[in-house]
């Protein structure tokens, strides 16, 4: 994992943390300061902004190919359940909650579903691989 120094312009989900890259978590960076301060890094926790607070950490660094991997059925229930307002969608609908058969709860959701919070941007239903974790 190789750190960003330099920002690009172009706001996406990347690792970010402070002291320990142990603590890293996934935010949405939206630029990196051009200045002399520790907190350099500005970003959104939730994704799509949906709490309207933005955080400061120390550094942040691209997600790699094998770092993250699509939610299995179950961790995608248990997504959906965690917080109102959270939804999914196929290619022609959208939904609040998702059933699926026991037997499949770890297969991973297909390639053409889609989640958000809050009404914000669609995105892939991804979660850390933890098998790769250091």
């Amino acid at each position: 994992m190789k750190e960003i120094i330099e920002w690009d312009n172009n706001p996406r989900l990347m690792w970010v943390w402070d002291n320990e890259y142990k603590s890293k978590i996934k935010a949405k960076v939206i630029y990196i300061q051009d200045c002399d301060v520790s907190f350099k890094v500005v970003a959104i926790n939730d994704n799509d902004g949906s709490d309207g607070c933005v955080y400061q950490y120390k550094h942040c660094a691209e997600i790699e190919a094998g770092e993250y991997k699509r939610m299995t059925y179950h961790q995608l229930a248990r997504w959906l359940s965690e917080k109102p307002y959270r939804e999914f969608k196929d290619a022609n609908y959208v939904y609040p909650y998702i059933s699926y058969k026991e037997d499949r709860s770890n297969e991973e959701v297909p390639e053409y579903i889609k989640i958000r919070e809050n009404d914000g941007e669609w995105l892939e239903p991804i979660v850390p691989n933890l098998e790769d974790e250091e």
